[in-house]
């Protein structure tokens, strides 16, 4: 996933991504943000305009991807799972 991306999420704003279906960035951002075809111009377009058009969708889009990059995204939710990931192997 793009770097940039927590931070985007953690903002509370929606967010629109160019990714391919099925990938990881594309999975990750259902219901959290819009995915358009990278190269999709007049898609990108359409997007834009949808959320611009719908203050509903963009407010649902933006809280969702702020929930998403505290519970995942953040440094010590990573750290905490890295943490238990190494208690798991040392224990194994």
């Amino acid at each position: 996933m793009p770097s940039k991306l927590a931070g985007m999420l953690a903002s509370g704003r929606a967010v629109i991504v160019t990714a391919h279906p099925g990938t990881e960035l594309s999975n990750v951002m259902s219901g959290r943000g819009l995915v358009v075809p990278p190269g999709d111009a007049a898609t990108l377009a359409d997007a834009i305009e949808q959320l611009a058009l719908s203050p509903l969708v963009r407010e649902a889009m933006g809280a969702a991807g702020r929930e998403f990059a505290q519970a995942e995204l953040d440094q010590n939710a990573i750290l905490s799972r890295f943490e238990q990931e190494l208690f798991r192997c040392v224990a194994g």
